[in-house]
């Protein structure tokens, strides 16, 4: 018998700390939840959404991450 693939999801925290929304985009793999979240975070982060946790059957797995452009500077670059 073939074990059930482990869900990936995420968990999306608003600004406030708070969870925006318990846990979306379950996955059978962390590669198509990470796909999902690089095709949508720009929408998330537009609705309030600052930070994702990925989720491994309910447990958080690696670091938060950041739902946010980086902005550079640019400027006269120095001799």
């Amino acid at each position: 018998m073939t074990p059930e693939p482990v869900p990936w999801a995420w968990r999306l925290i608003d600004h406030s700390g708070g969870v925006a929304e318990q846990e979306v985009a379950g996955a059978e793999s962390r590669f198509e939840a990470e796909q999902w979240l690089g095709g949508c975070w720009r929408e998330l982060a537009g609705r309030g959404v600052e930070r994702a946790v990925l989720l491994r059957a309910g447990e958080q797995v690696g670091a938060e991450v950041e739902l946010r452009e980086h902005r550079f500077r640019t400027g006269t670059p120095r001799a």
